[in-house]
């Protein structure tokens, strides 16, 4: 399956009531990413900033992986090598007392 068929085409917008969301994308199944791909993930990324959320992908397999690095998107958008890592550091940074 490729990146473009897994990435939601748009990020709702977050409860108002909530000082942020964050959303982890598991890419578990992707086996492919090209530049639909990888403007598809920077397009939802973009978004969610604008509704003050936050993206990261989770479970990333090898190839998707080097287009992230290649490009640099890994700089953007952070990659974890699982979905609970990426839950529990957003966890830590939802603290008032957490250092980043």
């Amino acid at each position: 399956m490729t990146l473009r068929d897994r990435t939601p085409r748009s990020v709702p917008e977050p409860n108002r009531h909530l000082r942020s969301q964050s959303i982890v994308l598991n890419l578990s199944g992707v086996t492919f990413c090209d530049s639909g791909g990888l403007n598809a993930l920077l397009l939802a990324q973009q978004q969610a900033d604008q509704h003050g959320a936050e993206i990261a992908v989770a479970c990333v397999p090898a190839q998707p992986r080097r287009v992230l690095q290649m490009t640099g998107a890994d700089q953007i958008l952070p990659v974890h090598d699982t979905v609970t890592e990426a839950e529990a550091l957003r966890h830590c940074t939802d603290r008032p007392d957490a250092r980043g």
